[in-house]
């Protein structure tokens, strides 16, 4: 039977060799773009992450996350798991994604490219990169982030 320093020694150990990966590598996109995100995106709203990369947001960011490596199957009021709700987002065709990025309240999506450029997220990427209610703040890079018009200042 495991012990609970040895589950938290897991997570922690994980956690570390994760933020050692991004902030090792040449580029360090996803760690600018938090820091970015951190910094100029709206508060309101849930940001939708990569599901890789959730754990890693919550070490070294203050973003709501929609879904991390902590319970992917708590269940949801509307009978769905996290993750299967996670995984009806980013595999809908284009026609279904904006009312659901609506219905979970995201405001801002953060995945990495390889993601985006899977064929099991044509329409989510098509959704993000043709709809006008949505703009993509950062160049495609290792990470990519996207977030709502009405994340945008209002003018008076």
């Amino acid at each position: 039977m495991l012990g609970i320093g040895w589950i938290v020694s897991f997570f922690i150990f994980n956690g570390w060799a994760i933020v050692q990966e991004v902030h090792n590598s040449g580029h360090n996109t996803l760690g600018q773009l938090l820091t970015y995100s951190d910094a100029h995106s709206c508060k309101q709203g849930i940001l939708l992450n990569d599901y890789n990369i959730g754990g890693y947001i919550l070490l070294v960011s203050r973003q709501r996350v929609f879904i991390d490596g902590r319970g992917p199957q708590l269940p949801l009021g509307d009978g769905q798991t996290l993750l299967q709700a996670y995984d009806q987002i980013v595999e809908s065709p284009a026609t279904k994604v904006g009312p659901l990025l609506t219905y979970y309240g995201i405001s801002r999506v953060l995945m990495e490219q390889s993601t985006l450029d899977s064929s099991v997220t044509a329409g989510f990427r098509s959704f993000l990169t043709h709809s006008s209610a949505w703009y993509q703040v950062s160049p495609s890079g290792t990470a990519v982030l996207y977030q709502s018009t009405s994340c945008l200042p209002k003018s008076d």
